[in-house]
């Protein structure tokens, strides 16, 4: 054996070492990708894999009474006035539906104040409504005149507050209808 041998023999090693390091580099990275994947496959599978129009349930966002505003523009939801929610409605029946809210900010309403519907079955025909002069710390109902859709089943609807700039605000404000033949 010659005085190189064990050079070559320790170099080898070496070799062989940094290609086993460099496997298992590769085997974690390789088992992060598959857990990244399997962690987003549900998702990916939602968007790809869709075979009809999903259906529009909305969570619910903080309770009924909740404020999303600041300390001009907000308001709270105090009451349902008219449809409570589960009202059974036949198809295309009109119907008004009216919420009560408290201006529970420091700024006054005016008519460049409105209510805008923001989500659910825009089939309910909604239209912005101006809310008028409301001052702070008042109450006032508010109401929009609706159509019930021809579809039967449950039908939901949700609007907010807009402020003078533009500015969503208060409570979410909802109606949730059954149509039935």
């Amino acid at each position: 054996m010659s005085d190189h041998e064990p050079h070559k023999e320790k170099s080898e090693q070496s070799r062989i070492k940094k290609t086993h390091v460099a496997i298992i580099i590769a085997l974690i990275g390789l088992v992060g990708t598959i857990c990244a994947v399997l962690i987003a496959l549900p998702m990916l599978s939602n968007l790809f894999l869709r075979t009809s129009e999903p259906t529009l349930t909305p969570t619910p966002v903080l309770a009924a009474t909740a404020s999303l505003g600041d300390s001009c523009n907000n308001a709270i939801f105090v009451s349902d006035v008219t449809i409570p929610d589960e009202t059974v409605m036949t198809p295309n029946q009109t119907f008004i539906k009216t919420w009560r809210v408290k201006n529970v900010g420091s700024c006054a309403w005016d008519n460049a104040y409105s209510l805008v519907f923001i989500g659910g079955n825009n089939i309910l025909n909604s239209q912005d409504v101006s809310i008028g002069n409301v001052a702070s710390g008042s109450e006032v109902d508010i109401s929009v005149e609706l159509i019930a859709p021809s579809a039967a089943g449950r039908h939901e609807g949700y609007w907010r507050l807009r402020g003078n700039q533009g500015n969503f605000f208060g409570a979410i404000l909802g109606v949730i209808i059954e149509v039935k033949p």
